[in-house]
């Protein structure tokens, strides 16, 4: 059975509903563990590996292989710049449009928000939506990725294009339409993939 959905720009993806499954960020957080660094996700390890391993026995390969995926596809610069460069392709493959990276696309201080997203709904945000970019100090574009919030400012880590690389950067005053825009992202396309890990592997090595 296929199920089809239509992307911002009106094109019309179909995917094996078999591969996918009703998005629950709460199912996702009883189920895994979160591996972070700070303010960064770095990845959801499955209780049940890290449970069945309490003994102190090595953890499984699949645990590394998993963090090792997306730390490559969310913090390696050089990798995030060919999906860029590939986003088009990306746009056009259901199984790659609706990968959800736990590290960078989740906005994981907002809990009165689904602020968690699509790779794909990301990129056509930038592409068709003004509302995730900004400019810094030096009038530098910069393409929002993730926002924090702090006490009385808001620290948004984002993408440039012009040094090819993300960075964390201050700022102040009303981020509503942000937080708005981060959950409509969501609401676009309310599904995740069940294979999720999986096709995250592939488009690394698609990439590289």
């Amino acid at each position: 059975m296929q199920q089809t959905f239509t992307t911002l720009n009106n094109q019309t993806l179909t995917v094996d509903s078999g591969l996918i499954e009703p998005f629950d960020y709460r199912k996702i957080a009883q189920s895994h563990y979160t591996l972070s660094t700070g303010a960064h996700i770095r990845a959801f390890i499955p209780r049940k590996l890290i449970d069945e391993n309490s003994n102190n026995s090595p953890l499984p390969l699949e645990v590394f292989q998993q963090v090792q995926t997306y730390n490559q596809l969310i913090y390696n610069p050089a990798i995030f710049q060919k999906v860029l460069e590939h986003q088009i392709e990306i746009l056009q493959r259901p199984e790659y449009f609706l990968l959800r990276l736990p590290a960078l696309f989740i906005n994981h201080q907002f809990p009165e928000y689904n602020t968690s997203f699509t790779l794909g709904s990301l990129l056509e945000s930038w592409q068709y939506n003004h509302t995730l970019s900004s400019v810094d100090d030096a009038g530098e574009l910069m393409l929002i990725a993730v926002l924090h919030p702090g006490p009385g400012n808001y620290t948004f880590r984002a993408w440039s294009p012009q040094r090819k690389d993300f960075r964390d950067i201050r700022i102040s005053g009303s981020t509503s339409s942000i937080i708005e825009e981060f959950e409509q992202l969501n609401k676009r396309y309310p599904v995740q993939l069940k294979e999720n890990d999986f096709f995250a592997s592939n488009l690394l090595e698609e990439l590289k």
